[in-house]
């Protein structure tokens, strides 16, 4: 996987733009949404927070595991990426995952309901 070859980054880049494309036709775009049902408007809330912050969520998951982990790995073996993908097993981390996605979209909606600032919110502050 790395270095990435030619096919790869190719790849990539294709179903990243076209999940991008279908996620902003699905999610971004605020239809009538009295048609839905009840649980598909609420996880559209979910992806729209998500969308709205996914930079914020970006850095954050890179400052709560990430950045340890190399830091464990730097003083414990010398390298940062010793412990990469074999540091706990996949089903404990995949509980982890989960339960990260569960506090971070309600936090986002608290930092929404009190305007406090996010990288984006900064981003577009310095932009205009």
């Amino acid at each position: 996987m790395f270095p990435a070859s030619s096919s790869y980054l190719l790849g990539a880049i294709g179903v990243s733009t076209f999940s991008l494309f279908t996620l902003h036709r699905i999610v971004d775009q605020k239809p009538d949404e009295k048609n839905y049902s009840p649980s598909f408007r609420i996880l559209a809330k979910w992806f729209r927070v998500v969308s709205k912050h996914s930079l914020s969520i970006y850095l954050i998951h890179h400052m709560i595991h990430l950045w340890p982990l190399w830091f464990y790995g730097l003083m414990t073996a010398g390298e940062p990426t010793a412990h990469w993908q074999n540091f706990m097993p996949v089903v404990f981390s995949t509980i982890l995952a989960l339960f990260f996605c569960a506090l971070v979209v309600p936090a986002f909606l608290i930092i929404d309901k009190y305007r406090l600032p996010t990288i984006e919110s900064v981003m577009r502050w310095i932009g205009d």
